[in-house]
């Protein structure tokens, strides 16, 4: 059996000094020092350095490595970076007709995503459109349940 003291309350929250909750110290210290490059740098000098990998990606002198890279680095940031997967691919998911369906659906994206035939990216999308498709589904069924007691009152009150 455990020894370790609760984590949580009664109602399921933290409790003071929990173990659990603590965060990860690193990202504090990510985002201080985040706050203090963009306190750091205004627009002039964001153009200055665009200007300058513009200049290094243009100079047909310069290292072929060092232009990729000013020029990898203008591209990400002008139009994002480009899908490493092929948009072309299928992927089996099964029939989404009914709860059953959508688990079956969100099981079978993370074993997708577990062996590599998706990203973390297209399998939160795949998840998301799964949970809505289960709103649905929900709402639906809510509905019909609705209408079946509304026409069942409705015959009492006749007879």
């Amino acid at each position: 059996m455990d020894d370790a003291p609760p984590q949580r309350d009664k109602r399921g929250l933290f409790l003071p000094g929990n173990a659990i909750a603590k965060g990860h110290g690193g990202s504090r210290e990510r985002t201080r020092l985040q706050r203090a490059l963009r306190a750091a740098i205004d627009e002039g000098t964001i153009g200055e350095i665009v200007a300058d990998l513009r200049g290094i990606a243009a100079d047909r002198g310069a290292e072929p490595g060092a232009r990729i890279s000013a020029m990898k680095v203008l591209l990400e940031h002008a139009v994002g970076r480009p899908r490493e997967a092929d948009d072309d691919r299928e992927l089996a998911l099964p029939t989404v007709e009914d709860s059953a369906g959508v688990a079956a659906a969100v099981a079978r994206t993370f074993a997708l995503l577990a062996a590599g035939e998706v990203d973390v990216a297209d399998a939160t999308k795949l998840v998301g459109a799964l949970s809505t498709a289960g709103d649905v589904l929900a709402w639906r069924a809510l509905e019909a349940r609705l209408a079946a007691l509304e026409a069942e009152r409705a015959m009492r009150l006749v007879t």
